[in-house]
């Protein structure tokens, strides 16, 4: 169906509530319009599953992705797809579409966790509605499937035909995705704290759940994942990536925590960078951390030396840094309740602005 402004509208679900929108071709209320607009005219949002102190203001940007053409990034509801082509050198990325996406007929939701693999966009809400998008035409994303978790959808990782979500009621869900239009889900473990972020590698997972610390999974049976190792660290896990064997995780008021995952079931302690503020994601490129902190924006920190970090320089934004993606030599930023922020960090000692957008 269409309205009267052009938008596709995909109706919600007819059947029963048992259903949960878990395996219906048309499983949200999805106002999906494709145009070439300012992402700045974003939606509105007020999650519901925010960590403490962190409930998102009107259109907040969480989550970011990238290609080597493209920036995906979530505002609110509104999910923007930018060209990023030729950066640095063009002044700015280019809006080439935008998709705004009622989950489950609730406008005020959050878009608060993106995922790319090939060509499918995976795009995770505050209200535990996953997106399963085709994204061969940037400029067109075509709209397959919906799934529903649990709870708040932090983090998402897709592997071939199977995604693995973070979900923070149930901790980890297991979806098999060989349909993209009938998503299920085929197992989960349940976390002892909140999970609010998540990579997966082979057969483990390893997840952010808060102040449990780090949580190792084996995933070789995706039915009945079960737990390998866990490693307590000082405040509460937000993020956690993965380089090797070796896990950083971003761990809030205690900074950047480096992990020797070689032995899944006695993961130990090599080192610890103290930054400003919040850490709550990272990504890793070569030996250099990019950590999303909070109000003090992004923090680039030396890990050539696992053992013995060095913050390399911060880098303040105009709102409260989360989510993060790197396609050196620029770090994207989702910086709510702005949008995107873009940061040249061909030189990680001295980074300059890109621009917001």
């Amino acid at each position: 169906m269409s309205d009267e402004s052009g938008n596709v509208t995909i109706p919600w679900c007819t059947h029963s509530s048992a259903c949960r929108g878990r395996h219906c071709a048309t499983l949200a209320f999805l106002f999906l319009s494709v145009a070439v607009v300012a992402c700045s005219k974003g939606g509105s949002g007020s999650g519901s599953s925010a960590p403490a102190g962190m409930a998102p203001p009107r259109a907040s940007a969480w989550g970011v992705a990238v290609t080597d053409k493209n920036a995906f990034v979530g505002k609110g509801v509104r999910l923007c797809v930018l060209d990023i082509t030729p950066l640095p050198a063009r002044p700015k990325p280019v809006v080439i579409a935008k998709l705004d996406a009622a989950m489950g007929g609730n406008s005020n939701a959050n878009i608060l966790s993106i995922a790319l693999v090939d060509n499918m966009l995976y795009a995770g809400s505050d209200n535990g509605f996953v997106v399963i998008m085709d994204v061969t035409n940037p400029a067109s994303p075509l709209l397959l499937g919906v799934f529903q978790a649990a709870g708040a959808v932090y983090e998402i990782a897709p592997r071939g035909s199977t995604l693995y979500v973070a979900d923070a009621e149930q901790g980890l869900e297991v979806v098999n995705v060989t349909n993209p239009k009938a998503p299920t889900s085929i197992g989960s473990y349940t976390s002892p704290d909140v999970t609010y972020g998540m990579t997966v590698t082979g057969n483990t997972a390893y997840l952010a759940a808060n102040k449990s610390g780090l949580l190792i999974i084996d995933v070789s049976n995706p039915a009945a994942p079960a737990l390998l190792g866990k490693y307590d660290t000082p405040g509460s896990v937000f993020g956690v990536a993965l380089a090797g064997t070796t896990a950083y995780v971003t761990d809030d008021t205690a900074g950047l925590q480096i992990i020797d995952a070689t032995d899944s079931k006695n993961p130990a302690f090599l080192g610890s960078a103290t930054i400003p503020g919040l850490a709550h994601r990272v990504a890793v490129a070569g030996t250099t951390a990019y950590v999303a902190a909070d109000s003090a924006g992004l923090q680039i920190v030396d890990v050539s030396n696992p053992k013995s970090p060095a913050l390399l320089s911060s880098f303040l934004l105009s709102g409260i840094a989360f989510g993060i993606a790197v396609a050196p030599p620029l770090a994207f930023v989702a910086d709510r309740p702005g949008g995107l922020a873009c940061v040249d960090v061909t030189d990680p000692v001295h980074p300059k602005s890109h621009g917001p957008y």
